[in-house]
């Protein structure tokens, strides 16, 4: 299925597929994990195709590196081609591929059935200075997944909540 998308960014453009991909969300139901039970004959929900989808779209833009995705994305397919791989595999390979360990990730999206929800807070701290308080919540312990986010116009900057709550005091402007 994001192949489809690859294939609409190819032909069409980065935004054309980015608008393609947005489609898909009505179709993503979140009834349960993707990740069936070992060993059964166990009914996947289409979540497996869109969810999965938004998946790798997500990885993508956690990679941040386009060579490198498109790299990962033939060594897959060079590594598994004519095969059946477990979920392990898989993520092992991608792993060993990206030389860091994305088994939160993976391990989230497919055990999880809903998605992670990016709490946050904008108040002040005890001494009256701005306080940005974030957290993932529906996530499992380890989910770490960074954020980006532009506070008081400061420009971009990396948030890197878990499931714990965390602080982040932006910067007092003088006027």
């Amino acid at each position: 299925t994001y192949m489809e998308a690859m294939y609409v960014e190819c032909k069409y453009g980065k935004d054309i597929a980015y608008e393609y991909i947005d489609t898909w969300r009505g179709r993503i139901k979140n009834d349960k994990p993707m990740m069936g039970k070992r060993g059964l004959n166990d009914h996947p929900s289409t979540d497996v195709y869109y969810k999965g989808a938004f998946m790798l779209h997500t990885l993508r833009n956690l990679i941040q590196d386009e060579p490198k995705w498109i790299g990962l994305l033939q060594a897959i397919q060079t590594e598994f081609k004519h095969q059946t791989v477990t979920t392990e595999e898989f993520v092992d390979f991608i792993g060993k591929y990206l030389h860091q360990d994305y088994s939160w990730f993976f391990y989230q999206y497919l055990k999880i059935s809903g998605v992670p929800v990016f709490v946050y807070s904008y108040d002040n701290d005890a001494a009256g200075g701005p306080v940005v308080r974030f957290r993932w919540e529906n996530v499992m312990k380890d989910f770490k997944m960074p954020v980006f986010v532009n506070v008081n116009s400061e420009g971009w900057i990396k948030l890197e909540p878990t499931a714990e709550w965390k602080e982040y005091k932006p910067e007092v402007r003088k006027v």
